[in-house]
């Protein structure tokens, strides 16, 4: 491919940009417009700020079943930044789940270098978009195989931890299906990058900030020089977001239903309720390498404010799987080198005290959900410091408690 010179100069927003100038080759596959598509903005703004002309956008829109063609949804490129922007789109190319071959093409182009896969993926899931997507990948990618092309780079844009290694599994199972020597091709050369998308932390753009694992097969876009956070891996992201802003919330749920609270705003309403959100955002945030303390501490006071935004909004019921991921791994890791955790222990007794069936002390507690704590549950230390916290509790859940989830 010609690699042109920047321009030297950014063109402003309302500025039509000549399309002859720009190279078609990123391609946003997804479904839903890109009405929060924030990815586009940031290969937008490549373009815009002079960065590079060489990543033109092109769209392929998947429709799901059963849904009925709006050309004006298709068309609309209006992003939903701060404020809201237009980005600029080369070619939109709409599809049914059954296949189209025009958009295979675009695909297997050799100048497509970047997919931003815009569709939640998961081989465990039968989604009819997923499949298609996923199809699309491997035909492609076997398409250029055959024509001696490198593979593509196709970036997870999805939500959920490790969203590119969910994305390689399927491609990587479907292309067995199809050609042992095409997966091992895509295996060997092909490149899936996760990314996450951090609406706590400050992006560019009007954007949340767009975390994105620096690995591409086929050449890489300046992201970086627009404001995207290129890493080797995403999973500290990953694991901030799940055991501060996740977690939180979960402890939030907890006291929602030791309290008979049913929202976000009457959980924090409650007396010590920011203290216990604080003190354990604080406890957690120790348990988490690579991040400096003030932007660990910024992104505490965001996740308070942001469970205090929408004071109406409902609390489900606390369930064990969320816990055990979001929490738990934290409280651990605290017993393990002997850290601070009176709030994470405060966390555990609220979660024991409503979720077991009927009272009991920690030895009695500990002994019922062994199953789910594992070790933690024959932690002497632990025992002692629960029981303390169980002491500050009230004698029982209230009873219009929201009804327990056992997933």
């Amino acid at each position: 491919m010609t690699t042109r010179a920047p321009s030297t100069h950014p063109v402003p927003r309302d500025v039509p940009l000549d399309p002859a100038l720009l190279t078609p080759a990123v391609v946003h596959l997804g479904a839903h417009g890109l009405r929060r598509a924030y990815h586009a903005v940031y290969v937008d703004e490549l373009l815009r700020r002079g960065v590079s002309t060489d990543w033109g956008l092109v769209r392929i829109e998947l429709l799901p079943p059963d849904v009925e063609l709006d050309l004006d949804a298709v068309r609309r490129r209006e992003v939903l930044t701060d404020p809201p922007r237009e980005v600029v789109v080369l070619a939109d190319h709409v599809c049914l789940t059954g296949g189209c071959e025009d958009q295979l093409a675009v695909l297997a182009d050799p100048a497509t270098r970047l997919v931003l896969v815009d569709v939640e993926v998961d081989v465990e899931v039968d989604d009819p978009l997923a499949r298609t997507a996923v199809g699309y990948l491997v035909g492609a990618l076997a398409r250029r195989r055959a024509a001696g092309e490198p593979p593509f780079t196709a970036l997870s844009c999805a939500a959920g931890p490790r969203n590119g290694s969910r994305l390689r599994e399927a491609v990587l199972r479907l292309a067995r299906d199809v050609d042992g020597g095409l997966a091992a091709w895509v295996e060997a050369r092909g490149s899936f990058p996760s990314s996450v998308c951090e609406p706590l932390l400050p992006g560019g753009a009007g954007c949340p900030r767009w975390i994105v694992e620096d690995d591409f097969s086929d050449g890489r876009p300046p992201l970086d020089d627009v404001g995207v956070q290129l890493v080797p891996s995403t999973v500290p992201h990953e694991l901030l977001r799940g055991r501060l802003h996740d977690a939180a919330f979960d402890v939030l749920a907890v006291q929602g239903a030791l309290r008979g609270d049913r929202t976000a705003g009457a959980a924090l309403a409650r007396p010590g309720a920011r203290a216990l959100l604080e003190g354990f955002l604080a406890e957690a945030g120790q348990q988490l390498l690579g991040f400096a303390e003030d932007e660990l501490a910024g992104y505490r006071r965001n996740v308070v404010a942001d469970l205090a935004r929408d004071p109406g909004r409902e609390l489900p019921a606390p369930g064990r799987s969320r816990f055990c991921t979001d929490v738990l791994p934290s409280l651990r890791q605290a017993v393990d080198h002997d850290g601070p955790r009176r709030w994470l222990v405060q966390a555990l007794a609220d979660w024991l005290r409503v979720t077991s069936d009927g009272p009991g002390d920690a030895v009695d507690l500990l002994r019922r959900q062994h199953h789910v704590l594992g070790p933690l549950a024959d932690e002497h230390r632990l025992t002692t410091e629960l029981q303390q916290a169980l002491d500050l509790l009230p004698p029982s859940p209230s009873p219009t408690t929201t009804p327990v989830e056992f997933s």
